[in-house]
């Protein structure tokens, strides 16, 4: 493990005061908030900008103190993933009028649902 001390990146607090259902309370990550068209936008507003900069601190941050554990989450998924079955298929289960299949296909590791109408 590395002896070097990082620094976790800190959110800025602005607090912003909501009142909903006759219910005050004050949320200090409010700003973190984005839209779906922030989140969508090809010329990022100032906003967005920040928050993608702080969850990208964020990131780097878990990347650096995790890093030591990298091949044993590696092996770990390896194992797990070594545990299931790359062709597989559920029992059908019914869901309101509809007999559901879960079908799951080796060759590109894709979730296929079949339905079929209850009659």
């Amino acid at each position: 493990m590395n002896n070097t001390i990082v620094e976790a990146p800190i959110a800025e607090k602005i607090p912003t005061e909501m009142t909903m259902h006759g219910d005050s309370r004050v949320d200090n990550y409010f700003w973190m908030r984005l839209s779906d068209e922030q989140k969508e936008a090809k010329n990022k507003d100032d906003q967005t900008k920040k928050v993608e900069d702080y969850l990208h601190a964020e990131n780097a941050y878990y990347d650096e103190i995790t890093a030591h554990t990298n091949d044993f989450q590696t092996s770990l998924f390896e194992e797990m993933k070594g545990r299931i079955k790359e062709d597989d298929s559920s029992v059908p289960y019914k869901r309101m009028d509809i007999s559901i299949l879960q079908n799951i296909k080796k060759e590109n590791n894709t979730l296929f649902l079949l339905g079929k109408k209850n009659l």
